[in-house]
């Protein structure tokens, strides 16, 4: 009895802490990396506000990292950016900038007057360098503005240990979602479905749900993962040396239970193998994914500075259209070039017709079903 009502009053205190650290981050994407980044962030944005920018973070350490310290990093920046009204993008999703990513002296004058002379939205480029300092990173941030010859050099910040440790950089609502799931381990969530688990997780925590397996801000493809990440596969495939595991022919979602490297991660999921309906843990190793597609979320609770999806661009909400039965004319209310709708789709038989069935969500709980028939000659 004395024990029971220890781990009570230590999952009120845990509660309690959580919810003091939600209201005082509201938004942070890493906790640590924005205490440490702010007063760099404050002498970057004044001259760059509701201006279009480039950012991109190099990591010039030559040091492996534990997780993905470069990408936490530039997210972190880019959040604090966008939280000063600064319109700010990260290089890997333009791809006209590519070639920035993999620059051979990075950072240095030749790259910046090639990105000048491209004619481009873009009229500011901010760009970071990681270095390693003893026990410490230090990272060197430098603003250019299209018009303007002289960089912004912001005086370099020491990142210590305990700033890039994981657990420090750990959103209090990433562990309120994955500490749901692990304190039910070995049992049965709601109807034991994989999505159950990511669903009943992200209500407990208040979280927001964007839409049909979109279970909060996507991540993009350098960005670090974290405990309390949600993982929705697709068909997917990893050989190993040792064995082959198969994921999510028609969908499957898991919540990252913890992070052992930059590829590594175990993951808390139900509805899957020897495991059943109940919450079991499994390993995996990205390096080892043969085919598939994987997009990894962050939960929010909607108020990020940061965008939920990696597209569209679009600034404003669409107008919704509606036909005469006061029905949503999908067709004329999303423009192709801004707009991507979030769904599932999957392909399967009827009868000797194989058919493919494409879910969009449009309110939370109900959704389109389109059924889509093609005759091969």
């Amino acid at each position: 009895m004395l024990r029971d009502r220890n781990t009570t009053r230590y999952a009120i205190f845990l509660a309690l802490i959580l919810q003091t650290l939600l209201a005082t981050h509201c938004w942070a994407e890493y906790p640590a990396l924005e205490e440490a980044l702010k007063a760099s962030i404050e002498k970057a944005a004044p001259s760059i506000q509701g201006t279009r920018t480039l950012v991109h973070v190099y990591d010039l350490t030559g040091v492996a990292m534990p997780w993905r310290v470069r990408g936490a990093v530039q997210t972190e920046i880019l959040a604090g950016l966008r939280a000063k009204d600064v319109d700010a993008v990260e290089v890997e999703r333009e791809p006209a900038f590519n070639w920035l990513t993999s620059s051979a002296k990075p950072g240095l004058a030749a790259d910046v007057a090639k990105w000048k002379k491209m004619p481009s939205e873009f009229n500011a480029l901010v760009i970071g360098q990681l270095r390693q300092q003893k026990d410490r990173l230090e990272l060197q941030l430098a603003v250019h503005h299209r018009s303007n010859a002289k960089a912004v050099i912001v005086p370099r910040v020491l990142l210590t240990e305990k700033t890039l440790a994981l657990a420090a950089n750990t959103p209090p609502l990433n562990l309120q979602i994955v500490d749901f799931v692990r304190q039910r381990f070995g049992q049965m969530i709601g109807n034991g479905e994989c999505s159950t688990a990511a669903d009943e997780a992200l209500k407990s925590a208040q979280a927001k749900q964007i839409g049909l397996y979109h279970w909060g801000r996507q991540l993009g493809e350098y960005e670090a993962w974290l405990p309390g990440d949600i993982i929705q596969f697709s068909s997917v495939k990893f050989a190993g040396k040792d064995k082959k595991v198969y994921m999510g022919f028609s969908g499957h979602t898991a919540i990252i239970d913890e992070v052992s490297g930059p590829q590594v991660v175990r993951i808390l999921h139900q509805n899957f193998g020897a495991g059943g309906k109940t919450i079991s843990r499994a390993s995996l190793n990205f390096d080892d994914l043969q085919s598939g597609t994987i997009v990894i979320y962050r939960p929010t609770t909607g108020d990020s500075p940061l965008p939920t999806t990696l597209l569209p661009r679009r600034r404003t909400p669409a107008k919704v259209i509606k036909n005469a039965d006061k029905q949503i004319d999908l067709l004329k209310t999303i423009d192709p070039e801004l707009d991507v709708v979030h769904g599932l789709c999957t392909h399967g038989m009827v009868g000797s017709d194989a058919i493919m069935r494409l879910l969009i969500a449009y309110k939370f709980r109900s959704m389109f079903r389109t059924l889509i028939r093609s005759n091969r000659p």
